[in-house]
């Protein structure tokens, strides 16, 4: 009883490291939970591992509630589809606690090394098939300190969820030998913990002074972003929208970065034709984001390049968001639009990943929206050859400034991993520009801005983009070991003697 009351404790407090601020010490909470985790069986490692996660995720989505609730038939279904939500991603705690249960005991070190593992390759599960979400990931808050989250462009976000479990398995073990006065094991576990500290924190001592600031060897391109907070409508928008193209020539803004679903380009629309004709006098790329017309049923979620002289090329958003732009088969029962999760619209995902080239020859690769939180796409823009990266959201239907500040850390994630500078364009915030470092500049939320920025483009390619999830093919490798050696040890050991 006493576990479960400290499992759950432990989730609810470790969901507080994703508030703004600098809460992102409490990512050490986790060492409490794994050890309560710890030699409960498979059974209590399940529904440990479960109740943990519950807590986690229903903590920390109280903060999306008001998205359920404005999509919900009443606020009672918005508390059912948040708790359905909380419960579906806590499945993935609920496997972690199986996993570390079922391995035989075999050292201090060994046992960290498979809890750290188990914990990776669980988060990546999290993130995978057309309703993966890496919502809440732990290197996620670890962003609120760029300084901390450099080795990302090593092994990717894997590398610092694996870095994170591994340091609280642990702390885990340095709970355990105080309990039981294990001097020298204290003593050798203190010791790797230092190194870890000493050789992270030297590294990206090292990163940081390398991508904090423009890179004069590459090319320097200025960028204007525009943080747009109302709907375009006919009149007063329209030649306010025609104002800010003017005012981005006359500062010799190459780029104009517009948000998500800015545009609406359909045959019956003249929409098309004012962006085209604003190009045109613009001089430079436009690059917003625009709904299209696939076909009769069909529409398509686009970010597009718009350059005088150069034909409309866009690219189309592959990966859609879950429950809002992915369509759910199984609604037609009826219980999941009555909760919040209805029928999205009839949006066409992207079969491609495509490099946007702009009047200037530069290369972009456009994440559109939640794209950004999915570190294959940025990784594979970067491959096909894109010299920076935009964000292009439309989170003004998000109506709490958390969520919106959780959704803009995962920009400086994908900086870091790419080595690439991050413009986002979002109609409230976060707008503005990362550096490949991860560190943050632009606007005030909620207000109309135009920002303009100087960014360089770059060419080189990480290991974390080179060598893509190796980290987490590395934590499978570990798990089995660590799950299947020491059964085949003693087995070879009875059968000697």
């Amino acid at each position: 009883m006493r576990s479960a009351i400290g499992l759950l404790l432990s989730g609810g407090v470790l969901s507080l490291a994703f508030l703004p601020g600098d809460w992102w010490l409490l990512l050490g909470v986790p060492a409490v939970s794994f050890r309560l985790l710890s030699g409960r069986g498979w059974q209590g490692g399940l529904l440990g591992g479960w109740l943990w996660g519950f807590s986690f995720y229903f903590v920390q989505g109280y903060w999306a509630l008001p998205v359920f609730e404005q999509r919900a038939a009443s606020p009672l279904y918005a508390g059912i589809a948040w708790a359905l939500a909380a419960l579906w991603a806590s499945g993935f705690h609920a496997a972690f606690g199986l996993v570390i249960n079922l391995k035989p005991a075999s050292g201090w070190f060994w046992d960290a090394l498979v809890v750290a593992s188990a914990w990776t390759v669980c988060q990546w599960l999290r993130s995978l098939g057309t309703f993966g979400f890496p919502w809440a990931m732990w290197s996620a808050a670890l962003a609120q300190q760029p300084f901390l989250i450099q080795p990302a462009d090593i092994g990717a976000v894997w590398l610092l969820e694996w870095g994170l479990a591994f340091w609280n398995a642990l702390l885990g073990q340095i709970l355990a030998s105080f309990r039981s006065s294990e001097i020298w094991r204290l003593a050798q576990i203190s010791g790797v913990l230092l190194l870890i500290a000493v050789g992270w924190c030297g590294y990206s001592l090292w990163r940081m002074s390398q991508n904090s600031q423009l890179d004069r060897s590459e090319r320097i391109v200025r960028v204007g972003v525009l943080q747009y907070p109302r709907p375009v409508r006919p009149e007063t928008e329209r030649q306010e929208l025609d104002e800010i193209c003017m005012r981005a020539r006359s500062e010799g803004v190459a780029w104009l970065i517009l948000p998500e679903s800015m545009a609406h380009f359909v045959p019956e629309s003249t929409d098309g034709q004012q962006w085209h004709e604003r190009a045109r006098k613009f001089g430079g790329s436009i690059l917003l984001g625009a709904s299209r017309r696939y076909d009769s049923r069909w529409r398509t979620n686009s970010a597009c390049v718009l350059a005088s002289e150069q034909e409309l090329v866009c690219r189309d958003k592959v990966k859609l968001m879950p429950f809002t732009e992915a369509r759910l088969s199984w609604s037609v029962f009826g219980l999941l639009p009555a909760l919040g999760l209805r029928e999205p619209q009839a949006i066409r995902a992207g079969d491609q990943l495509q490099v946007l080239v702009g009047k200037d020859g530069t290369r972009v690769g456009a994440l559109i929206c939640s794209e950004s939180l999915y570190s294959w796409l940025a990784r594979g823009m970067v491959l096909e050859g894109a010299e920076w990266l935009a964000v292009m959201s439309n989170d003004s239907w998000l109506p709490s400034e958390v969520v919106r500040y959780q959704f803009a850390q995962y920009c400086a994630l994908r900086a870091v991993e790419c080595r690439r500078w991050v413009v986002r364009a979002s109609p409230n915030g976060f707008s503005g520009v990362w550096t490949p470092a991860g560190v943050w500049s632009g606007p005030p939320l909620d207000r109309l801005a135009f920002w303009v920025s100087a960014i360089s483009t770059r060419t080189d390619r990480t290991l974390a983009v080179r060598g893509g999830d190796w980290v987490v093919y590395l934590a499978l490798g570990v798990v089995a070991s660590g799950s299947l050696y020491p059964v085949w040890k003693q087995r070879k050991g009875a059968v000697s003697k």
